[in-house]
């Protein structure tokens, strides 16, 4: 088709440039439109919501509520249309995280199948001072059980104790959802059971508050409190061996890992505002880099779209995109004139208020679009531009819309 090398690669670049201008182009895209609210069952006073995922093979979302002594779970089915069909306690702790995990892969079919086929899930699911980079990170076997805590009462609404289960469960073809909690237990449900009748299938006990549970190349990695990273792997007979995680340290309880990415085979862990680039199939740390100036503020969102990866940092309104290779910054976003504009009709003093401690609460990216969410309540969309291995500092930047 090209008759030189030089003449592809000035075609790659013109297609490559118009195709962002194109996505730049959001005065061609329909804003979204809210349809409306889901109104989500309280049981307790005080319940507020800290985090959500889809359930696999299912319409279902897990949404999960707490107050600090009762974690709640709501399954909001989406077919026909969305409803709240079922709204549980399920632990007495604040639940942190939830994620949705693929059935695990017999070890004999892990090895012999094509990675492409074993990436991670999407999610609809923070050092002190500059990290140096490790290459030698300390890993042990943590033999962390199964065994009932003594749980603190927590009134009316307390979930009764209960036997669980300390050898290896069998999750072979089932998906599950994992709920990782601030009393550092995780409990483990089937994804198709009702939580209304049916108890957790197991329950993980660890020592320290359960941070994010993240699905990857048929393993599930989870980071603690105390800046351990334990990693659980599938047995050879295809359930999940929930007895005998490997431990990698981190960091520490004062800067632990409190958010993790999948970005191909590399999984980015968050540590404060510093980022470590974690090879899971080497087990070592490849690079480490840091996002602004102050240390005081974590990193509480990342997302990935293609090479690029999202991210906002604590009590900030600036979302930043990072190169997933380079690992360089390419743009900064303020989300402030847009929410301003959103609030433009409300009373002065709640505008001064909200735009005063405006800060990005979540992030979602779908296909080409990301969603933003805001502590003002508005919700913003933006057009994501295209990331290639060569793209440099943007020269126009994505605008967020309401």
């Amino acid at each position: 088709m090209f008759s030189k090398p030089e003449k592809r690669a000035n075609w790659e670049e013109s297609f490559n440039e118009a195709k962002q201008k194109l996505v730049l182009s959001t005065d061609r895209r329909p804003n979204a439109d809210f349809v409306g609210p889901v109104p989500i069952r309280k049981t307790r006073a005080g319940l507020q919501f800290t985090c959500a995922a889809p359930a696999l093979n299912q319409r279902d979302v897990w949404v999960c509520n707490s107050d600090g002594y009762v974690g709640q779970v709501c399954v909001l089915s989406l077919y026909p249309e969305p409803t709240v069909t079922s709204c549980n306690g399920v632990c007495n702790a604040r639940i942190l995280c939830v994620t949705s995990i693929p059935a695990p892969q017999r070890i004999d079919q892990a090895n012999s199948a094509d990675k492409d086929d074993q990436s991670s899930n999407p999610e609809i699911s923070i050092s002190i001072e500059d990290c140096a980079e490790q290459t030698g990170p300390d890993i042990k076997l943590d033999s962390s059980s199964s065994e009932e805590d003594d749980d603190k009462d927590a009134g009316h609404d307390r979930v009764p104790d209960g036997m669980y289960p300390t050898d290896p469960v069998d999750f072979e073809g089932e998906p599950t959802m994992w709920l990782g909690t601030e009393d550092g237990c995780i409990h483990v449900y089937n994804s198709m059971d009702n939580i209304r009748i049916k108890r957790n299938k197991v329950k993980i006990q660890h020592g320290s508050a359960v941070h994010c549970i993240i699905y990857l190349n048929n393993r599930v990695y989870v980071s603690l409190a105390n800046g351990d990273i334990c990693i659980y792997y599938p047995d050879t007979n295809g359930s999940w061996n929930t007895s005998d995680p490997v431990t990698i340290n981190v960091g520490s309880a004062a800067i632990p890992v409190s958010k993790m990415l999948p970005v191909g085979d590399k999984l980015w862990c968050s540590c404060h505002n510093t980022v470590k680039i974690f090879d899971t199939v080497t087990l070592q740390f490849q690079h480490s880099f840091v996002i602004g100036g102050d240390s005081n503020r974590s990193i509480t969102n990342l997302v990935v779209s293609g090479m690029g990866v999202w991210l906002s940092l604590q009590n900030s309104a600036v979302l930043r995109l990072v190169h997933s290779v380079t690992c360089e910054i390419l743009a900064e976003v303020n989300t402030a004139p847009a929410v301003t504009k959103m609030l433009s009709s409300c009373d002065d003093i709640i505008r001064q208020h909200k735009a005063a401690c405006l800060r990005v609460t979540s992030l979602l990216a779908v296909k080409d679009l990301l969603w933003i969410g805001t502590s003002a309540g508005v919700v913003l969309t933006m057009s994501i531009p295209a990331v290639v291995a060569n793209t440099g500092k943007l020269v126009t930047l994505p605008v967020p819309i309401g």
